[in-house]
């Protein structure tokens, strides 16, 4: 997921077992048993489904597991990553290129089948960006856990990936991914878990510039309102950069946001600094919380990439979260990871993660509007997650001030590194209770950080209680 061409490892049902025994026949370019021609598809036609099959099979589960009892958001990730490049190819290669073998848990798809027929075609599969992905229950912790996966004498439930193609432009797919708990029971309907939405392009495989994909034929009313939804989404994203923080400046009601808080923490800080004077009253602070500036919540690892280890930037965006509040957290969401160069097996990795926003649990006035349904009532953190490619001639060293800035902000890295990707992660915490300590921006750069943080944090919480009302 670091941003790869999707379809190195196609099994869903383990990301661990990237072979199978199915091996590439090659075909000479001159002599081509298939040829590729652009034509249409009907969303039906991309239509794939996984399960992870937990209830039965406890061994797998236990590669799941994570040190709660939960299970691993990373891995699940990974899975969605590999099921929405999987629906790529699916959409784009001729229906002959899927056998109706049901191996590496995929309806109707053969691992061997599809790198053949890639091959033939001379087309490969790249994860452009997850534009957006939201949890809706907790899977890691072992509460529920219990209801979705956990193995038991009494059974458990396994988890079912699905998805499709619902918009296509000239050479791009946008895919939509659903995660479901399965019941136990014949009859019992599946629990959503998360939804997800990916932006995937076709790929030339010779000059790896762009290669038209197949256009979706319209044949229900319900398809073309989902092809409306990813039509508008294209339109948002570039509204959205048209309003980004580093070309506009941010409106005045976050203006008034950030001020009213340094305010607070400036009171803060001066009842510290009076607490050691003798003859000092204590009064009364609008914030209760440990101050911590958003430079001090950095937190990096450099790793060799390997095959077993592709989602890295969510276990470090975890540990930051989990760090800075002083216990687990809920992970919520996903939000829009740009793939800017592709990050191979093999290559040093150095990932950084800084909390650039955290906020307090909603009022009860606030929670009887209905928000007690969703996570909108908990106190949240919102993650930074950078991936480089490490210089290792040039050694490693810490970031410095130039480079907080551009992690801040997407700069391009520095003269030892260079940015491949960028992470956003949301993470909140349980029961309305209040979080030890509030990150504080203490420059222009990490206060542009904290609204675009906050910003985040509102887009997911009107998705979930969307989601919620629906």
């Amino acid at each position: 997921m670091l941003g790869r061409r999707s379809g190195q490892w196609l099994s869903v049902s383990d990301p661990e077992d990237s072979g199978n025994g199915d091996t590439m026949t090659s075909t000479s370019p001159q002599i081509k048993q298939q040829q590729y021609v652009p034509g249409t598809r009907t969303m039906a036609d991309s239509f794939t489904m996984a399960v992870l099959p937990f209830s039965k099979d406890k061994t797998l589960l236990e590669k799941y597991k994570n040190t709660a009892g939960g299970l691993r958001i990373g891995k699940l990730l990974e899975n969605l990553d590999s099921l929405a490049g999987t629906i790529g190819y699916r959409h784009c290669l001729p229906a002959t290129a899927f056998a109706t073998s049901t191996e590496d848990g995929m309806t109707g798809i053969t691992t061997g089948s599809i790198i053949k027929a890639s091959h033939d075609a001379e087309l490969y599969i790249a994860t452009a960006a997850a534009d957006r992905i939201d949890m809706f229950h907790n899977l890691a912790a072992p509460n529920e856990i219990q209801y979705v996966a956990f193995y038991s004498m009494g059974g458990g439930r396994d988890i079912r990936f699905s998805g499709f193609v619902t918009y296509t432009g000239s050479s791009s797919m946008e895919v939509f991914v659903r995660m479901e708990g399965l019941g136990t029971q014949p009859g019992d309907e599946p629990k959503t878990i998360m939804l997800g939405r990916f932006s995937i392009v076709c790929r030339d495989a010779i000059t790896h510039r762009a290669k038209k994909c197949p256009q979706l034929v319209l044949n229900t009313p319900e398809e073309k309102a989902m092809f409306a939804i990813g039509e508008d989404h294209k339109n948002r994203k570039k509204t959205s950069s048209m309003i980004a923080l580093d070309k506009v400046p941010p409106s005045q009601p976050e203006i008034n946001m950030l001020h009213e808080m340094m305010l607070k923490v400036a009171e803060r800080e001066k009842q510290i600094e009076d607490s050691g004077k003798i003859g000092h009253r204590p009064h009364h602070a609008t914030i209760k919380e440990e101050i911590v500036y958003t430079s001090e919540t950095e937190l990096d690892t450099v790793t060799l990439v390997q095959p077993q280890e592709r989602n890295l930037h969510g276990e470090l965006a975890y540990v930051n979260a989990t760090v800075f509040a002083g216990k687990p957290l809920r992970f919520l969401a996903l939000d829009q990871i740009i793939f800017r160069l592709p990050v191979p097996i093999g290559a040093v990795v150095r990932m950084t993660a800084v909390t650039v926003t955290s906020t307090r649990p909603k009022s009860k006035e606030e929670l009887s509007q209905g928000l007690e349904f969703t996570s909108a009532g908990n106190a949240k953190v919102h993650v930074v997650v950078e991936a480089q490619i490490q210089d290792v001639a040039k050694g490693v060293s810490t970031l410095d001030a130039r480079e907080m800035r551009n992690l801040l902000t997407g700069g391009s890295g520095s003269q030892t590194r260079e940015t491949t990707n960028r992470f956003f992660f949301s993470f909140a915490g349980e029961n309305q209770e209040p979080l030890a300590k509030l990150v504080v921006p203490k420059t222009y750069q990490e206060a542009m950080a904290y609204i675009e943080g906050a910003r985040r944090l509102e887009v997911g919480g009107a998705l979930r209680r969307h989601y919620n009302s629906s």
